[in-house]
């Protein structure tokens, strides 16, 4: 679809629902900063009309005006543009910002828009040409969606293979992984973890669980618990209990009691002595002999030391010997159970390391305890020997409170689990397996995230790559079926081109890759001129801005430059074509067309025609308003000594222009006759208006069209022709001056309007070329004057050819300047 009917579609208001209205420009009323346009309104007289053409050199601004209406249409106000336009109504309104009636009306024809719209494939097939902003842009997109495909093409077997590289090195940490607990845990477990029945999707499936730290488990260990489980269950065993407190108590009372009897003095201090005596009364009589003296064992003897050795003496001395007896006992439960304490031998290595770590604390327990025991007995001997005496505790490094109860609980939880794998070996052989499992799990989990992690990236490239292929091939193909019917436009633009153009020898085909094949005498046509392509865009524009039965009435239509510089024969069919489609009978016109060009003979053209159209009607209808203007540039010196260059649009509204330039000769002579004439009427010689930018190429080719007669068979070698137009002997100096200023300071297309020139030279110069041509041919330039009405040259004293000597040598001193 032609890019212009994308803005028609839309908006409501050329909907066939409702009634179609016009606009026109009438004004630009500011342009604040656009290029060469810097604070620029346009002058009081010269406001737009339906028909506008405007002629203008290169460098004046009309192609800079042309790109400000392509910005304005696209809703791009930023440059404070300020327009006002009126409606059939004839009801005016200023437009400073974004306006959609404006932007779908205004079509603007230059080299932007061939730029866009005309496009040869860069391929070996050159006479491929795509037309119209859309097709391109089409086409640029299958171009793009070919090259993204290809790229996706060749990415994708480069991605697969990275793709299998990668998982082979994810799929070999789990193998790995598998392999080495099938090997640990087959001859435990077959079932479940041999060879056959344990491999990478299990160990995968592992990979899931949560992690768990598994740095302080002893695989070996744990394996000898469930390859070589024990046979023998443990009894638990019986805690100690020694009553410390009461022994102690006990103690405490018998070395308080003292013995009431009547003491032997010599054996009350003296306790080995007593103890033997005590123990002789029991193996002598009285009257026998004693058995150590042979001395007499008296009656009142006898009765002597049993007074000593009375009951209560015996009964203390009883109490010591059974509670003595007492304590040794436990210091004989404490033994037995210090032997009781080893390891039993059924006990694995880990329960074993356990058992002995509780143990060790057990026998510091039992120590204390015998300790005690000991201090107490050593305090019923001390007793024994102060019978008669009361004694008390003695303080001991012994502590007094420690307990005589032993636990042996932590011995027998040892015990319990030991008796509970007996008991429970295929739960243990399960658990202790799933540890091993987890145990290699976490010695490769994070390398196999990270493994897993590439291949999920790569993976995701891929689907990626795929989908956007699938999408862009999707694309492509939506694109090839969207395309506007070429066939019709084909047959449309090859008639117009035949008819306009008369260019019978060059037809549009349809080619296989939705553009168009252009054919020359049958043959793919290849190189098309700039001035062919440039009228086959010409040709798109006004069959594009009317299609699908869009009304050229309410289009505001620019041109700029439609007509190349370097294929003027072009030029009638191009005046041609935009007439028929934009003027035709008036009515069925466009609702505003201005065409800016620098080509003076189109432009003369189109004023010839739209004087005669204007002299057709009998009164001056909007329907044939029409104005023709020219495009300037003023070049004025500011305060600062800064030369600033202005655009200004002059309205021709005198007839005799009309009449009098009948072509760009013509038009050039008089042009610069009467610049020249103003510097002469400046007082002060200094030109305050000038358009010293533009001037030189007026000069330059002013002598070349004047040199074209001259030297018709050497047109195109401008200093060949000079040179023979001035004998080397006679003018070498004036010629060399010319070219070289000429040369320096104009081009036959673009003018460098940074290139600011002194202000005194160029004047000089034009009276130079105006003085060679009354030279060369006296009259020539007499002729053109009267013609004219234009006398850029003062009136020669004498003679022809005496005048022309002394200007001559003008022209040799400025040189040698």
């Amino acid at each position: 679809m032609p890019a212009y009917l994308n803005q028609v579609q839309k908006f409501p208001l050329y909907s066939k629902s409702k009634k179609e209205t016009s606009m026109q420009i009438t004004r630009i009323k500011q342009i604040k900063d656009y290029r060469i346009f810097q604070n620029w309104r346009q002058r009081g007289n010269t406001d737009f009309a339906r028909f506008n053409v405007i002629y203008g050199g290169n460098g004046s601004g009309k192609s800079t005006l042309a790109a400000l209406l392509t910005e304005v249409a696209k809703g791009d106000w930023s440059d404070g543009t300020i327009l006002t336009v009126k409606d059939d109504s004839q009801q005016t309104r200023e437009i400073r910002k974004p306006d959609e009636a404006l932007s779908v009306r205004l079509c603007i024809f230059n080299a932007d828009y061939v730029a866009k719209n005309l496009k040869f494939d860069k391929g070996e097939t050159e006479s491929l040409l795509y037309l119209g902003e859309e097709s391109i842009d089409i086409q640029n997109q299958r171009e793009v969606l070919e090259d993204a495909i290809n790229d996706s093409e060749t990415a994708l077997p480069e991605l697969e293979q990275e793709l299998t590289r990668k998982q082979k090195h994810r799929d070999k940490i789990a193998t790995d992984g598998a392999r080495k607990i099938a090997d640990l845990l087959q001859g435990i477990d077959g079932q479940r973890y041999g060879g056959r029945h344990f491999q990478r999707p299990q160990f995968e499936s592992a990979l899931q669980s949560p992690q768990h730290d598994m740095s302080s488990f002893d695989i070996g260990q744990q394996i000898r618990r469930i390859a070589s489980p024990p046979k023998e269950r443990i009894a638990l065993r019986t805690g100690l209990s020694i009553p410390l407190a009461d022994a102690t108590d006990q103690v405490s009372r018998i070395l308080a009691q003292t013995v009431t009897s009547e003491a032997i003095e010599t054996l009350k201090n003296n306790h080995q002595a007593a103890a033997w005596v005590q123990e002789g009364i029991q193996l002598h009589n009285a009257g026998d002999r004693c058995l150590f003296c042979d001395g007499l064992y008296t009656e009142e003897r006898v009765d002597r030391l049993n007074r000593h050795f009375d009951e209560s003496l015996r009964q203390v001395q009883q109490t010591i010997d059974k509670l003595d007896t007492q304590i040794v006992k436990y210091e004989e439960q404490c033994e037995q159970f210090i032997k009781g304490l080893e390891p039993p031998k059924s006990l694995d290595e880990v329960r074993t390391k356990c058992w002995l770590d509780h143990t060790d604390a057990i026998r510091c327990t039992i120590a204390a305890v015998k300790e005690r025991l000991a201090f107490l007995r050593q305090q019923l001997a001390c007793k024994r020997e102060e019978l008669f005496q009361s004694l008390t505790l003695e303080e001991s490094n012994t502590d007094s409170a420690v307990s005589g109860n032993v636990d042996v609980e932590p011995l027998n939880v040892i015990i319990r689990e030991h008796n509970s794998d007996i008991d429970n070996y295929d739960q243990l052989k399960n658990q202790v397996c799933s540890n091993v499992v987890q145990y290699y799990v976490e010695q490769v989990r994070e390398d196999y995230t990270a493994s897993k992690g590439a291949v999920q990236e790569v993976e995701s490239k891929l689907n990626s790559t795929k989908q956007q292929l699938k999408a862009n091939k999707t694309e492509l193909q939506r694109l090839k079926n969207s395309q506007q019917d070429h066939a019709h436009f084909a047959r449309l633009l090859t008639t117009d081109l035949h008819r306009y153009f008369g260019r019978d020898e060059l037809t549009f085909e349809i080619s296989d890759h939705n553009g168009y094949v252009i054919q020359r005498n049958g043959e793919k046509a290849e190189h098309l001129s700039e001035g062919e392509q440039r009228s086959i865009a010409l040709l798109y524009f006004l069959r594009d801005i009317e299609s699908n039965g869009a009304n050229l009435r309410e289009r505001i239509v620019v041109f700029d430059d439609p007509v190349s510089s370097v294929d003027d024969g072009a030029a009638t069919g191009a005046f041609a074509y935009i007439w028929d489609k934009c003027i035709g009978k008036k009515q069925n016109g466009v609702g505003q067309l201005i065409v800016l060009t620098h080509n003076f003979d189109f432009f003369r053209r189109w004023v010839n025609r739209l004087a005669s159209l204007k002299r057709m009607s009998g009164k001056e209808a909007n329907l044939v308003s029409y104005s023709v203007s020219e495009l300037r540039v003023n070049s004025t010196s500011s305060s600062a000594s800064i030369h600033v260059r202005t655009p200004e649009l002059v309205r021709w509204d005198k007839p005799w222009k009309y009449a009098l330039l009948r072509s760009e000769y013509h038009y050039l002579f008089w042009r610069a006759a009467t610049e020249l004439e103003k510097w002469h009427e400046c007082s002060s010689n200094v030109l305050g208006e000038y358009d010293a930018a533009i001037l030189p190429n007026v000069c330059r080719r002013l002598l070349e069209g004047f040199a074209s007669f001259r030297c018709p068979q050497k047109i195109g070698n401008f200093e060949a022709q000079m040179k023979e137009m001035l004998d080397q002997s006679q003018g070498s100096a004036k010629r060399t001056y010319l070219v070289r200023f000429l040369h320096e300071y104009s081009h036959n297309e673009q003018c460098d309007p940074n290139k600011h020139l002194q202000l005194l030279e160029t004047p000089r110069i034009i009276e130079d070329i105006f003085s060679f041509i009354r030279e060369i041919d006296g009259d020539h330039y007499k002729a053109m004057c009267d013609a004219l009405n234009v006398s850029p040259l003062p009136k020669p004293a004498a003679t022809s050819g005496s005048v022309g000597s002394t200007e001559l040598e003008a022209g040799e001193t400025i040189s040698s300047k």
